[in-house]
């Protein structure tokens, strides 16, 4: 988390230097700005036990309004977005005792103390609303941070695999909605910096996943490319 906070304060300290460094930026800026990121959520503060890929993959879509800082090479960019984070783990979601969402692993869980399965995963899915400053200079390069509120739509698990809960070796599919404890908002941080049309992305959620007291203590850090074809 320190090693986040530090590139995002080095990215801020980036502007003031290459604003002051590149020439002004001529070219026509466009009004909407649209992009797609393709991460890895790498999830902080997992339960023991709870051994998740690190290839958690997910992606957003977004489009931003572009609103240019007089004649400076920064612009203030407000929009709206999609998100999708999921969890590829070797544990199945459940409630405890005390109604607190708790991941035990399939292997525990399973009749025949298998844990043979083709997909495992937790999927949240949100409606974003990003806040941009970027700084666009002459030479293409592009710099921004950020902060997003999100609302969330959806939630579900999906399992695929043998069948875990009666020990057979047929292999069947779960699918549930509406996890128990998932917080219905969140806010976090984003930052990209890149070359014209093709960006490092960074997010930290300041949130929790889950609710306090009614789930773990996790968050995602996601890193990943951004792609924004319009500049």
């Amino acid at each position: 988390m320190k090693k986040f906070f530090l590139l995002l304060i080095l990215i801020s300290i980036s502007f003031c230097s290459f604003s002051q460094n590149f020439e002004k930026n001529t070219e026509k800026i466009k009004k909407i700005y649209v992009g797609n990121d393709f991460f890895v959520d790498y999830w902080v503060n997992a339960p023991d036990g709870m051994d998740i890929s690190y290839f958690s993959r997910g992606s957003n879509v977004f489009a931003l309004y572009n609103f240019p800082i007089k004649k400076s090479n920064f612009i203030f960019a407000i929009g709206a977005g999609l998100s999708s984070h999921n969890i590829y783990s070797n544990s199945y979601p459940g409630v405890s005792d005390e109604g607190k969402m708790i991941f035990n692993k399939i292997s525990d869980i399973a009749v025949d103390e298998k844990d043979d399965y083709k997909l495992n995963k937790l999927n949240v899915t949100y409606l974003d609303f990003p806040l941009d400053i970027r700084l666009n200079t002459k030479k293409g390069f592009r710099y921004s941070i950020g902060i997003k509120g999100s609302l969330r739509l959806s939630d579900h698990t999906k399992y695929k695999g043998d069948d875990f809960k009666s020990g057979s070796n047929s292999t069947i599919k779960i699918k549930e909605f509406n996890i128990n404890g998932i917080s219905k908002n969140r806010i976090g941080i984003t930052a990209r910096f890149g070359y014209k049309w093709i960006n490092f992305y960074a997010f930290y959620s300041i949130t929790k996943l889950f609710d306090t007291d009614l789930g773990p203590e996790m968050y995602p850090v996601s890193i990943g490319i951004s792609i924004t074809p319009n500049k």
